[in-house]
C-alpha cells in the first residue's frame, strides 16, 4: 500500500476538495459519537440509543426477538458486569423486514460503564470457524444456518466472551436513511467507476432492478469526490472487488468503505436538530431487529449522554493472520488462531490495551489448528 493511501484516517476523513474546511478541535470533542463505525447495525443501534431520549414511544415499534435465549448463547459467566458486550449483524437481504441470511457484517459493541469508554470491534466475515452442528465454514454462515442465537453462541465460544444481546439490520433498504440525512460525500476511484461488473454502477443496477427503479437516473458518471444519494451510498458500501481511494480491495476494502460511509452517516445524523430525531427513528425501525428491550436501550442512552470516548479494532489484524486465502474447506477463508485472537480481544475489551500494544509487548502466536 502506498504512503498516499496510508495517510488517510477514517476518523477525520476529508476529501482533497475540502482540505480547507478543517474540523475545529472543540467541535470534534463535543460530538459524542463522532467515531469510525464498521457496519450498518452499529450505526442504527447507536442512533436508536442516542435518540431514545427524544423518541421513546417510537422504540416500541422496533422488531423484538422474544425467542432469543440468552442462557443458550453463553459459554462462560459474565466477566465484568461493568462491561456490556452486544453483537451487531448486518444482513444483505432483498426484503424489508427480512432478517435472515448471511451476516455480511459482524461487530462487537463493548460499553465500559466504569471507564466511560465504548469499543467497537469488527470481525472478518470470512474467518474460518467451527460452527456447532455444521462443521467448518465461514463465520458468517452461523447466522445463516442458525440465526442470531447460533451466531452469538459461535462468537462467544470462539473468543471466550459473554455476549447475551444482539442487534441486526437489513441494510439493503438503507437508502431511505441516507436520503433522510441528505446523502453523503465520498471519493470514487477510477476502478470503482470503470469496473462494469463489480463497480458502483453494477451495484446500483442490481438495486434498481430489485426496487423497480430506472437505473439511468442513479448512475455515477465520473470518478473523484462527489455527492451520493441514498441508493448510491448503499451501492458504494457493497463494492467488494475494486480498489478504493485508500488502496484496499476485497473484503478489507469493503470494510473500509462501510466504516467511512457509516462515519459520514453518523456525523450528519448528529448534526440534525433533536426535533428531527422522531422522523429519523421512523425511517430506522423497519430495518432493525434486536433482543434489547426499551429499558436496556434507554440505559445505554444514559451512558452515551456521559460523552464516552471511542476506540476501534478489527479481528483478525494482519499481524496474526496465518493465511488470508485458506481453502482447507474448499472456499476462500481467513485463517488465524482464535486462541491468540481471544487474548488480543480480551486485553482490548477488558483492560483497554490496544491490539497493537498487546502484540508489541507479547509477540504473535501463529498456532495452526485446522490442519
Amino acid at each position: 500500500m502506498s504512503e498516499e493511501y496510508k495517510s488517510y484516517d477514517l476518523n477525520s476523513y476529508k476529501s482533497d476538495n475540502k482540505k480547507k474546511n478543517k474540523y475545529k478541535k472543540n467541535k470534534h470533542k463535543n460530538k459524542t459519537l463522532r467515531a469510525v463505525v464498521f457496519c450498518f447495525a452499529a450505526v442504527l443501534l447507536a442512533l436508536l440509543i442516542g435518540v431514545g431520549v427524544y423518541a421513546f414511544s417510537l422504540l416500541n415499534s422496533v422488531k423484538r426477538d422474544d425467542d432469543f435465549n440468552e442462557d443458550a448463547v453463553k459459554s462462560i459467566d459474565t466477566i465484568d458486569d461493568k462491561i456490556i458486550n452486544i453483537a451487531l449483524f448486518g444482513v444483505d437481504t432483498r426484503e424489508i423486514g427480512n432478517f435472515d441470511g448471511l451476516s455480511d457484517s459482524m461487530m462487537i459493541l463493548s460499553i465500559n460503564t466504569k471507564d466511560n469508554v465504548i469499543r467497537l470491534v469488527s470481525i472478518m466475515r470470512d474467518s474460518l470457524a467451527k460452527i456447532e452442528g455444521h462443521g467448518y465454514n465461514k463465520l458468517n454462515t452461523a447466522y445463516s444456518v442458525g440465526g442470531p442465537e447460533l451466531a452469538v453462541k459461535t462468537i462467544n465460544t470462539l473468543f471466550g466472551l459473554d455476549i447475551t444481546d444482539y442487534a441486526t439490520v437489513n441494510f439493503y433498504g438503507m437508502s431511505d436513511i441516507f436520503d433522510a440525512v441528505g446523502g453523503i460525500d465520498v471519493t470514487i476511484t477510477e476502478d470503482e467507476l470503470e469496473n462494469k461488473t463489480r463497480g458502483i454502477n453494477a451495484m446500483i443496477d442490481e438495486q434498481c432492478g430489485y426496487l423497480k427503479y430506472n437505473t439511468a437516473d442513479y448512475l455515477v458518471t465520473k470518478a473523484g469526490y462527489q455527492h451520493l444519494n441514498g441508493l448510491q451510498a448503499v451501492a458504494y458500501s457493497r463494492i467488494r472487488y475494486c480498489r478504493n481511494f485508500m488502496g484496499t480491495t476485497d473484503d478489507f476494502g469493503r470494510t473500509d468503505r462501510q466504516r467511512l460511509v457509516m462515519k459520514l452517516l453518523l456525523d450528519k445524523a448528529l448534526e440534525m436538530s433533536p426535533t428531527s430525531y422522531p422522523t429519523l427513528v421512523k425511517k430506522l425501525v423497519p430495518y432493525v431487529k434486536t433482543s434489547l428491550t426499551n429499558k436496556e436501550i434507554m440505559s445505554l442512552a444514559m451512558v452515551l449522554m456521559k460523552r464516552p470516548s471511542f476506540e476501534q479494532a478489527r479481528v483478525p489484524m494482519e499481524d496474526y493472520i496465518i493465511d488470508a486465502d485458506f481453502r482447507g474447506t474448499g472456499a476462500s477463508t481467513v485463517y488465524y488462531s482464535y486462541e491468540y485472537a481471544s487474548k488480543v480481544l480480551k486485553a482490548f475489551l477488558y483492560d483497554g490495551t490496544a491490539p497493537e500494544t498487546y502484540i508489541k509487548e507479547n509477540g504473535v502466536e501463529l498456532k495452526e489448528w485446522f490442519r
